[in-house]
């Protein structure tokens, strides 16, 4: 696995959408693709520049921006299983305040259980652990997590009835990879602020990794600025 190599290599950019599931002879079988992001750590800190898509990012690639880690694909594994057992994302990041938005972390997150009624206990703490605060407290890499869930087994239904909470619309829109005009937007000065980072000398890779979040808001700028970037991730600027 990635996370074994020396040094890791890390993901960046882990979300339902880079998540390919089918039928293999063994049976279902779910693998990550889109590895154009995916980086090896720096092999004394063991973290990277932070990239990817901002709802799948843990708080500490808000405050400092060199903090990606395995801890932090765990925490994008997390946030990807919390929403598939709730139609629910964690944290909502404001797409207009971006990497600034750490004010969005402070509120408390609900137990995938007061959700779904089918999540059981032991679910609700492989989760939360892969959601906590401080990368410490996660799983510290993705053989790590996949332990803890082959050690999990399916519990019987809950003799109870399931909450009434529920995913709004427009939620569901951005979670689901619908880009609302916010989305492409904000999609629209990351590209700007890229092309401007791009004159910066030693600095084509940051801007090709901006400018990858970009496509991510808004897939139509792909088409325009993707050789670009191919350029930029070579050292050729222009």
């Amino acid at each position: 696995m990635a996370h074994s190599e020396d040094p890791p290599i890390i993901h960046r950019d882990i979300k339902p959408q880079n998540i390919l599931v089918g039928y293999e002879a063994e049976g279902l079988r779910a693998r990550l693709s889109d590895f154009g992001l995916a980086r090896r750590v720096n092999p004394l800190t063991l973290l990277v520049s932070a990239a990817g898509t901002l709802a799948f990012k843990p708080p500490e690639t808000f405050l400092d921006p060199k903090a990606d880690s395995r801890a932090a694909d765990v925490y994008a594994l997390g946030v990807t299983l919390y929403l598939l057992l709730t139609d629910q994302l964690p944290y909502e990041i404001d797409p207009v305040l971006g990497w600034s938005d750490i004010r969005a972390f402070d509120k408390v997150v609900l137990p995938p259980s007061e959700w779904n009624y089918e999540v059981d206990a032991a679910m609700d703490g492989i989760v939360l652990k892969c959601l906590a605060r401080e990368p410490d407290a996660r799983y510290q890499s993705a053989r790590e997590l996949l332990d803890g869930l082959e050690s999990w087994s399916r519990p019987n239904k809950k003799n109870r009835l399931p909450h009434s909470k529920g995913l709004s619309s427009e939620m569901s829109k951005r979670v689901l990879g619908v880009h609302t005009p916010l989305n492409q937007e904000a999609a629209k000065k990351q590209a700007k602020e890229s092309l401007r980072i791009a004159r910066e000398e030693g600095k084509l890779l940051e801007a090709a990794d901006l400018m990858e979040e970009a496509f991510n808001q808004s897939p139509s700028l792909r088409e325009r600025y993707a050789s670009r970037v191919r350029l930029w991730r070579a050292g050729i600027s222009m």
